[in-house]
């Protein structure tokens, strides 16, 4: 087996640098899932192409983007076979099994919604709709398709939300403590900021046509954190006690700072969130950019403290601790040891989740812990829905609803 890739190959595969994957890791079995990607986006190198790489049932196979020369580029850049002169070309090609659509948030449901209908598997990126009357709408149709598939004998689709962070043991290892240390939760905090500004006022992210937003872009893994992880033992989706966009470009949410209850057995609890695109620096280096923290109290009464920072992409580096009365009583790292590769990101955990599923070597419920599945994508739209109507910017359109 070959040594596991030092400090700055790690870091340079995290940002989809397949070359630092030494060649051992590269192999691929004749029935892997093939997929194709559709837009030449950015993220899909880290989320998909990177870690694609390194699992055996995965493969590459095609792109389409809003122009063939763009879709080639991107192809040639990264050796993807396959090049189509639309997205439709793409879905129409039999080979193709899966879909990863790395597309404006817009656009996610539009394009989930024909990848069903052309029957593939889809793997889609976060926010999976614009807001939650969409993400219900997809719901109906992917219902829909799948007893029609059922009715034919056809094996059913899958289709999951890529909240990458829930697919790492850290966020499995953080409920647990919180049940053995926190079983009262009182209360918890969770900022997600950007060191400084590393996206241009132009970016898709400050379009409100494209439905972006920090709270639809960086918000969301607060919100989905929150809900599955830090209050993963309460009732229902919380309530919106306020919310408040921090800096405004074109007229769209570069920071947020809202405020969530959650309920339990009659009792209440506070999550207080920020998110920013840009900074500050200082407080984005204190919490290793994404911060979490819950506080509550243990069997017998006494004050307990969860924090974990770098919670989002905790592979290179994290911090996870729990003190009791003052007493540090847990301090551990999570790097998951999958085949001595201890250093695996959290896109490879959720692909290769996603691909267990497809092809049922792991159940509905295991899997629904470690991805995203419509329901829950239902309920965390409905959270991100009320946040921009308590700022007063109003509910995200999709092209759908």
């Amino acid at each position: 087996m070959a040594p596991a890739p030092g400090l700055l190959a790690r870091i340079r595969l995290m940002g989809g640098a397949t070359d630092a994957i030494p060649s051992e890791w590269r192999n691929k079995n004749a029935d892997a899932l093939k997929f194709g990607v559709l837009g030449a986006a950015n993220i899909a190198p880290n989320a998909l192409i990177a870690p694609a790489t390194m699992i055996p049932n995965a493969q590459i196979l095609g792109i389409a983007a809003r122009s063939r020369e763009k879709a080639e580029a991107f192809a040639k850049q990264h050796q993807i076979p396959k090049v189509y002169g639309s997205y439709d070309e793409l879905l129409a090609d039999p080979e193709i099994e899966a879909v990863y659509i790395p597309s404006p948030n817009s656009h996610h449901a539009e394009q989930t919604i024909a990848s069903l209908r052309a029957g593939k598997h889809v793997l889609c990126e976060k926010p999976l709709t614009a807001n939650a009357t969409e993400a219900r709408a997809l719901q109906k149709e992917f219902r829909a398709i799948n007893a029609n598939r059922a009715a034919s004998n056809l094996p059913v689709l899958q289709l999951y939300e890529a909240f990458h962070t829930l697919s790492h043991p850290l966020s499995g290892r953080v409920r647990q403590l919180i049940r053995e240390h926190v079983p009262i939760v009182t209360g918890a905090t969770v900022r997600n900021v950007m060191p400084f500004k590393l996206f241009k006022d132009t970016d898709i992210r400050y379009d409100v046509e494209l439905a972006g937003g920090a709270t639809m872009d960086f918000g969301c893994y607060a919100i989905v954190y929150a809900r599955r992880v830090l209050f993963s033992g309460f009732e229902g989706v919380p309530k919106v006690l306020s919310a408040v966009p921090t800096n405004l470009v074109r007229g769209v949410d570069e920071g947020m700072k809202f405020g969530l209850e959650f309920e339990k057995d009659g009792k209440k609890a506070k999550c207080d969130a920020t998110v920013s695109l840009n900074g500050p620096f200082l407080g984005s280096m204190r919490d290793v950019i994404t911060f979490a923290e819950v506080v509550g109290t243990n069997a017998a009464g006494e004050a307990t403290i969860l924090t974990v920072k770098n919670y989002i992409s905790p592979s290179p580096y994290h911090v996870l601790t729990v003190e009791c009365a003052g007493r540090k009583i847990v301090d551990e790292k999570i790097y998951a040891d999958v085949e001595g590769k201890g250093w695996l990101s959290t896109y490879y955990h959720q692909l290769n989740w996603f691909v267990r599923r497809v092809r049922g070597e792991v159940s509905d419920e295991e899997a629904r812990e470690w991805l995203t599945a419509i329901e829950d994508s239902i309920e965390n739209m409905t959270v991100i829905d009320g946040v921009y109507e308590a700022s007063g910017l109003g509910i995200r359109k999709g092209r759908v609803v």
